[in-house]
C-alpha cells in the first residue's frame, strides 16, 4: 500500500479551522448558544432572528470566541505529551483529555479524536483528524473497538497540492491493506463513483481473531478547500445517503467523521444533521405542542448552515 508524505506540523490559525486546544466539542456549546431562546417550539423563529442578527453585523467572529473562551480552561495535556506529538497533524489542534477517545488494544492509548454526544437529538459522533502514515493503523484500531458502521470523510487527500490525510483505505487496484502495528486488514469490496461523492463498500478484519465487519466509507470529493458546498441540495443529498445506511442510528457504534483537522466540515456535518434531527423533533408536530415550520424545509435550513461566507464557515472554514 503506497503511503503518503508526512504533512509538515504547523499551526492551525483560528480563521481556518478553529486551530486549538478543545474545539473539537463545539456543537454542545452551540447548541447552548442558540438554545436559550428555543426552549420549546414557540420559540424557534427567536433562534431564526438571532441566527440573522449575528449574520448581518457580521458578528460570528464574537461567537467563536465565546466558545473558544470557554473551552480555554479544559485541559489538553494528553495530546499535548512528547510521545503523542507525533501523532498529531497539527500541533495546536488537540482533543479534550475528558471526550478524548482511548484505544484499548495496545500499548498506546492516544488517538487525536474527540467523542461528541447530543443526547437530544440521540446521535454519537467521532470526531477525529485525517489519518497520518503512522496513525492509520489507531484509526481502524478505533474505528473496530467502537463498533463503528461508518466513515464520513469530507477532505480529498490532496487539496491544492497539499497532503490533507493519509490514504488509510487501499486503492482500487490494490484490493486490501494489512496494518500490521494495530492487526487489521481493510478489503475494498466495492466502490461507487458519483458526481459529489463515493460510497465504498470495506471490509474490517481482526486478523487477531479473524473476525471481519462491513464498513460503509462515504466519502464527500466536492468540498473546496477554503470554501463551502456547491449547494445545500448536493450536500443534503449526501448526509441523506449516510442517514439512509442506518449508521447513524442510536443503535450502531459512533460514526467517525473527519477532514484533514476534523473540525470546520467535520464539525459543520454534525450540525447540520443534528439540527434536521431536532427540526423533525422539537419544532415540526404542531400536535406536541410546537409550531410547523412553514418554509423551513431541509433545504432551507442547510442553506442558512452552509452559506457562502456564513457560520459556521465563517468561524471554521473547510479544511
Amino acid at each position: 500500500m503506497s503511503k503518503a508524505r508526512e504533512p509538515l506540523k504547523g499551526s492551525r490559525d483560528v480563521t481556518e479551522e478553529g486551530g486549538a486546544c478543545g474545539v473539537f466539542p463545539f456543537l454542545p456549546v452551540l447548541r447552548g448558544h442558540f438554545g436559550r431562546r428555543t426552549a420549546s417550539g414557540s420559540r424557534a423563529r427567536a433562534m431564526d432572528e438571532e441566527f440573522r442578527e449575528i449574520d448581518e453585523v457580521g458578528s460570528w467572529s464574537a461567537v467563536y470566541q465565546e466558545i473558544r473562551q470557554q473551552s480555554s480552561e479544559l485541559p489538553c495535556k494528553f495530546a499535548r505529551s512528547p510521545e503523542n506529538k507525533c501523532r498529531n497533524r497539527y500541533r495546536d489542534v488537540s482533543p479534550f483529555d475528558h471526550s478524548r477517545i482511548l484505544l484499548q488494544l495496545g500499548e498506546n492509548d492516544y488517538i487525536n479524536a474527540s467523542l461528541i454526544s447530543m443526547e437530544e437529538a440521540q446521535r454519537n459522533y467521532i470526531l477525529t483528524q485525517g489519518p497520518l502514515p503512522n496513525t492509520c493503523g489507531h484509526f481502524w484500531e478505533m474505528v473496530w473497538e467502537q463498533r463503528t458502521r461508518g466513515v464520513v470523510m469530507l477532505n480529498r487527500v490532496i487539496e491544492k497540492g497539499s497532503i490533507k490525510c493519509a490514504q488509510y483505505w487501499p486503492h482500487r487496484e490494490e484490493r486490501d491493506a494489512i496494518f500490521e502495528d494495530t492487526n487489521f486488514r481493510v478489503t475494498l469490496v466495492s466502490e461507487d463513483v458519483k458526481a459529489y461523492y463515493t460510497v465504498r463498500q470495506l471490509e474490517l478484519e481482526n486478523l487477531l481473531t479473524q473476525e471481519t465487519r462491513e464498513i460503509l466509507h462515504f466519502h464527500y470529493t466536492t468540498w473546496p478547500d477554503f470554501g463551502v458546498p456547491e449547494s445545500p441540495a448536493s450536500f443534503l443529498h449526501f448526509l441523506f445517503k449516510v442517514r439512509e445506511s442506518g449508521c447513524l442510528h442510536p443503535d450502531q457504534g459512533p460514526v467517525v467523521v473527519h477532514c484533514s483537522a476534523g473540525i470546520g466540515r467535520s464539525g459543520t456535518f454534525c450540525l447540520v444533521d443534528t439540527c434536521l434531527v431536532l427540526v423533525g423533533t422539537r419544532f415540526v408536530s404542531a400536535a406536541n405542542g410546537g409550531f410547523p415550520l412553514h418554509g423551513f424545509g431541509s433545504t432551507r435550513l442547510v442553506s442558512l448552515l452552509v452559506p457562502s461566507g456564513a457560520f459556521p464557515l465563517q468561524m471554521v472554514p473547510a479544511r
